[in-house]
């Protein structure tokens, strides 16, 4: 997947991590219209990404926009 800037790609489990990571710095909690700012990705590739990491992390919920963690986790190890 390119980046916005077309300079670079990311594979798929990359944006899995760095959103992840976002999350994680971010205290938990992340509105997911700045994770293409952050990331430098766009939103619908982001999207779809979102998708896969809930189903794979029950401790994760979307609610209106937000990306939520319930439990505090070690996702960039």
């Amino acid at each position: 997947i390119y980046t916005r800037d077309g300079k670079e790609y990311v594979t798929p489990e990359q944006i899995d991590r760095e959103v992840l990571r976002e999350i994680d710095v971010h205290g938990g909690r992340i509105n997911i219209v700045e994770l293409p700012a952050l990331l430098n990705i766009d939103l619908p590739h982001i999207e779809r990404r979102i998708n896969i990491i809930l189903e794979q992390n029950p401790s994760l919920i979307l609610y209106n926009g937000d990306l939520i963690s319930s439990a505090s986790h070690d996702w960039c190890t």
